[in-house]
């Protein structure tokens, strides 16, 4: 895994903490970082980092809810080229069939 492009995800859940070091409250704080993590995604596939390791980046973050992350996950599936989606989707498929 290219440490480059993907160290800018891990580089969200660093900047999350105030002055005293403290991690940061929930509610709005959290919200700002799911959106940050989000952008950090959008901006992988933009550059062209491949899907699977964007998964694994996605799978590795440890302070996110299992919701989260397939909220993450879905919306990384939907940046890519339709024809990309359907063909892993038939795979999917195909397997557990």
């Amino acid at each position: 895994m290219r440490r480059s492009r993907l160290g800018l995800f891990a580089d969200v859940t660093r900047q999350r903490r105030d002055q005293r070091g403290w991690p940061p409250m929930r509610g709005t704080q959290h919200r700002q970082d799911l959106a940050s993590r989000r952008d950090a995604v959008e901006e992988l596939l933009k550059a062209g980092e491949p899907f699977d390791e964007v998964e694994q980046a996605i799978d590795a973050v440890t302070d996110l809810t299992t919701n989260q992350k397939a909220a993450l996950w879905l919306f990384a599936f939907s940046l890519r080229a339709p024809s990309e989606q359907q063909r892993d989707a038939r795979a999917h498929l195909a397997f557990v069939q």
